[in-house]
């Protein structure tokens, strides 16, 4: 029988079924790989079948099992970054009109900036160490709005960290 494998968004094959064994064995697959044969109506998790998958690393953890400290660190970032562009410019300024004309034209609007992507890097990292692929991650650290709600889906945890930023990004700016 003839497989088709899905491999970084492309469909590979046909091949044999000991080819998929040995790209399943050299890593090449994964549990979460996509394959197809035409005893199939869908294409199917290489862990819904009968593969072998004993050679491969256990499944990331689920998303209550992570460590989320960066997510909800994420979440709240706004207000973080409100209170650090306050900081700054009070402590920047040579008197209070120029720090609160500082902060009404948001000269340091890069510290929110640079608080959302440094918290998002950090989380990425830390799906990494839970055995997640984040390579789809990297690419929409600077929209955070996409990364925390691609986030929520693939861990399968709740929207609130995607709520509340969205909320408190918001409140920010009204």
């Amino acid at each position: 029988m003839k497989y088709h494998y899905e491999q970084d968004g492309n469909r590979k094959g046909p091949v044999e079924k000991e080819e998929i064994q040995k790209l399943i064995d050299d890593n090449v697959l994964n549990r979460d790989s996509k394959i197809w044969c035409p005893d199939f109506a869908d294409w199917k998790s290489i862990s819904e079948t009968d593969f072998d998958i004993s050679k491969l690393a256990p499944p990331p953890l689920s998303g209550s099992s992570i460590n989320n400290n960066y997510i909800w660190l994420l979440a709240f970032a706004p207000i973080i970054g409100i209170i650090l562009e306050h900081t700054i410019a009070n402590t920047t300024a040579s008197n209070a009109y120029e720090a609160s004309e500082n902060i009404a034209n948001h000269k340091f609007f890069a510290a929110t900036f640079w608080v959302n992507v440094i918290f998002s890097w950090l989380d990425v990292k830390q799906l990494k160490k839970a055995g997640h692929d984040t390579s789809k991650f990297k690419s929409w650290l600077l929209l955070v709005p996409v990364y925390l709600y691609l986030r929520c889906e693939k861990t399968k945890v709740n929207l609130a960290p995607f709520i509340i930023w969205v909320v408190l990004f918001l409140f920010t700016f009204l």
